[in-house]
């Protein structure tokens, strides 16, 4: 449910390549074990965006493991952007692979 909500979240933000967002001890500036939102929003405008929706048993920070989740999707939703459209995949019946069947 939260990759869902993350996704609809997501598509209203325009995804820029911005430096990535470190792993969890960095974003931890202050070492307490969770990221707050001033931390957050200091290492990314789009962490801080996706902030509450990460924050997925709603304790007011983020913890490692909700962290680490929002900053994979933003990888990828990065890497896809850039990438361009999404390859077929096999099976699928656009194999592009010049067989037809």
């Amino acid at each position: 449910m939260t990759s869902l909500r993350i996704a609809a979240l997501s598509s209203s933000l325009l995804l820029s390549a911005c430096s990535s967002l470190g792993p969890f001890k960095e974003a931890d500036a202050n070492q307490d074990g969770a990221v707050s939102h001033d931390e957050a929003a200091a290492r990314s405008e789009e962490l801080a965006s996706l902030y509450n929706t990460a924050d997925e048993d709603k304790d007011g920070v983020l913890n490692e493991e909700e962290y680490e989740y929002v900053r994979a999707f933003l990888q990828e939703s990065r890497t896809s952007t850039h990438e361009g459209p999404p390859r077929t995949r096999a099976g699928s019946g656009g194999g592009g692979d010049g067989h037809s069947h």
